[in-house]
């Protein structure tokens, strides 16, 4: 998982990673969690596009665009749906144009003496509402405890070669748990289901499916054969 920052101040842009860096250690659910900030807007809106954030901190105001956090916010929220948006800016007149409309953020944060705490105040309450909602799974990998979002789950499969069940996140990263695919299909709820014996899918990550071939292809481009059953509730999905 991630938290993404973005503020044109490299100076303020260190400050608010350093300080979310040591939030996000003192949390016990996402002290795995990384900080990732971002001056640039280039290298901001290709990190966004490669992936979701659990958490995504805008400055909404840069020297060439007064808006910038908010026209970013906007694409961000038509590609990840799931995640959380907190607007930080020096400028108070913007919070009610930032709090409207589709964007849906979780919070304004202004600038300032409290900023810190704010930020700490409302990530807190963020890590809280996930965990008790059901949308973060624990991943056990022997001793440790890995928290991942369920939304960031691609698939998962049994692996008969490591004889453990390989998940494979959005991310790209992989992580291999002790629990069978029954027990983890328990845990991920009904946004999964089985294409097969030795593969669990989230129906939110299909592509397409080509139901001459009984082939589907994942978000990213993984292709799998499906059975016969499984075809036919693909069938019944919107969209196939």
């Amino acid at each position: 998982m991630k938290i993404c920052i973005f503020d044109d101040d490299e100076e303020q842009l260190r400050l608010l990673i350093n300080h979310a860096e040591a939030h996000v250690r003192d949390n016990s659910v996402f002290r795995g969690c990384e900080v990732r900030g971002f001056s640039a807007k280039d290298a901001f809106e290709a990190d966004f596009a490669s992936g979701p954030a659990v958490v995504y901190l805008l400055d909404i105001g840069i020297p060439e665009h007064d808006t910038y956090g908010i026209e970013a916010a906007k694409e961000i929220r038509a590609r990840h749906k799931d995640c959380h948006i907190l607007f930080i800016t020096a400028y108070t007149h913007m919070a009610r144009e930032a709090l409207q409309g589709l964007i849906r953020p979780s919070g304004y944060i202004c600038k300032g003496p409290l900023m810190l705490l704010e930020m700490q105040r409302t990530l807190t309450q963020i890590f809280y509402e996930m965990s008790m909602s059901g949308k973060v799974i624990c991943l056990i990998q022997g001793r440790s405890k890995r928290f991942e979002p369920v939304d960031g789950v691609l698939y998962a499969r049994y692996d008969n070669t490591i004889r453990k069940t390989e998940v494979v996140l959005t991310s790209g990263g992989r992580v291999a748990i002790t629990e069978s695919l029954a027990v983890l299909h328990k845990k991920l709820g009904d946004g999964f289901f089985f294409i097969n014996r030795q593969v669990l899918v989230n129906k939110a990550k299909i592509r397409r499916f080509d139901r001459y071939t009984g082939k589907l292809t994942l978000i990213n481009d993984e292709v799998f054969s499906i059975s016969r059953s499984s075809a036919q509730k693909i069938k019944n999905l919107a969209g196939f």
